[in-house]
């Protein structure tokens, strides 16, 4: 999970936004499956960083799961 966030925002410091979107997709899933929410916020601010490229497919599909996420660990407190 650390991985992911810290490769993808790598991938936003050097432009490829699509890229860091699969990234931190990738990394939400892990976070859902060990439900651990501590790390919501570097995930928020990567789609707060990708959010104005949200016409990309990529994109769009991380900040949609994103959402999913963060309704679910709000659901569970």
């Amino acid at each position: 999970m650390y991985i992911f966030e810290d490769m993808a925002m790598a991938h936003l410091a050097r432009g490829s936004v699509i890229e860091a979107s699969k990234l931190a997709r990738s990394g939400l899933a892990i976070m859902r499956e060990v439900e651990f929410a501590m790390r919501l916020p570097r995930y928020e601010t990567i789609a707060q960083a990708v959010r104005n490229q949200s016409r990309q497919p990529a994109v769009r599909a991380y900040l949609e799961e994103f959402a999913m996420t963060k309704r679910q660990f709000a659901s569970q407190r």
